[in-house]
């Protein structure tokens, strides 16, 4: 699972958009959904029960990140039609590539950063992306789109809009060089069910 969970932000208040990719040293990462039937007890009878389809996902990731940077790549770039993007690349971050992309590998301190600045609203974007989406199911997209005539086989992965819930750092006696990260997160449905399911 070693960089298989991918983490993204998007932050779009002064009209460009400012965007953060972050590939996460994930030991285990668990999906929950929790729903509230209601149970209506009948004397002398079989309950009742009633199902409204409330539900509410949530996501725990665990993953270890090194105490100080790994090496020392430089600063900010821009890229993108018109200039309107820009990518944050950290100082000090190991780079990978996924579907032509940069994400970098966090230390400790600057995911600390991002647990305190980054919020959930109109202007800004969290998206937590597991394994390959480019079809979470037969037939769709990571975006829900129905794709024909390319014979788009599951993939397997993922993609999920998320606000950070809680985050925890440990340092471990003896593993001075590394923190284990405990991240919790509420979360939207699957990306590509809102629309396929939802809309």
């Amino acid at each position: 699972m070693d960089l298989a969970v991918l983490l993204s932000h998007v932050n779009g208040e002064s009209g460009v958009d400012v965007i953060t990719r972050y590939a996460l040293k994930a030991d285990s990462l668990t999906i929950a959904i929790a729903k509230t039937p209601i149970q209506i007890p009948i004397p002398q009878n079989s309950p009742a029960l009633v199902d409204f389809g409330i539900f509410r996902p949530s996501i725990t990731l665990s993953c270890i990140i090194d105490t100080e940077p790994a090496n020392t790549l430089t600063t900010t770039e821009s890229f993108g039609p018109s200039g309107n993007i820009t990518l944050v690349h950290y100082e000090g971050m190991e780079a990978i590539t996924h579907k032509g992309l940069q994400w970098y590998i966090p230390y400790k301190n600057k995911l600390e950063d991002a647990v305190y600045n980054w919020v959930a609203d109109g202007n800004n974007t969290l998206t937590l992306t597991v394994g390959d989406d480019t079809y979470p199911v037969y037939d769709y997209s990571s975006t829900g789109a129905v794709v024909s005539g390319s014979n788009p086989h599951a993939t397997g992965g993922s993609s999920y809009v998320v606000a950070l819930q809680q985050v925890r750092f440990q340092l471990d006696a003896g593993r001075e060089d590394r923190w284990i990260v405990q991240m919790q997160f509420v979360c939207e449905s699957r990306l590509d069910t809102k629309v396929r399911l939802f809309s």
